[in-house]
């Protein structure tokens, strides 16, 4: 993320702020990038097709705070509370990440173009790391000791 982006304040996060953005701030967040939100020891990776504008315009993943994937994350045992969208160091804490096919906000998926998409599984990929692409492939890397997909 450049550092401009890492040290602007959006609205929201303003102390004792909380707020829904007007429709000229979500037409706004179209094209935003939304930086992978991943760490080398991630129990789970979540995966999406490409962020929302509200995503776009608070610059975080799932960054709605009704999502309901919050509620899911705490009441699957994921996650030992309810977190907001704000609290990515908890989220890597409990060892769960998040990337995207495509980085770019949209208002829907299918906004995006095939190849877009296409070109976001070699990153993808890249992201998760080995076992993640051996998962996919059906084709163990190098040194693994695990006998085959799932195990």
């Amino acid at each position: 993320m450049p550092a401009e982006q890492a040290t602007r304040v959006r609205a929201w996060q303003a102390p004792g702020v909380a707020r829904t953005p007007t429709k000229a701030e979500l037409a706004g967040a179209y094209g935003a990038v939304i930086p992978d939100l991943v760490r080398d020891d991630l129990r789970v990776l979540l995966v999406g097709i490409n962020p929302g504008l509200w995503s776009g315009w608070s610059g975080l993943h799932f960054g709605r705070p009704t999502n309901r994937l919050w509620l899911t994350l705490y009441e699957s045992g994921l996650t030992d509370r309810r977190l907001r969208p704000e609290q990515t160091d908890e989220l890597l804490r409990a060892g769960i990440g998040v990337t995207n096919l495509v980085n770019r906000a949209t208002a829907r998926a299918d906004e995006l173009s095939d190849e877009e998409i296409r070109a976001g599984v070699p990153r993808l990929i890249a992201s998760a790391g080995d076992r993640a692409a051996w998962r996919c492939s059906g084709s163990a890397p190098t040194g693994s000791r695990s006998g085959g997909p799932g195990r």
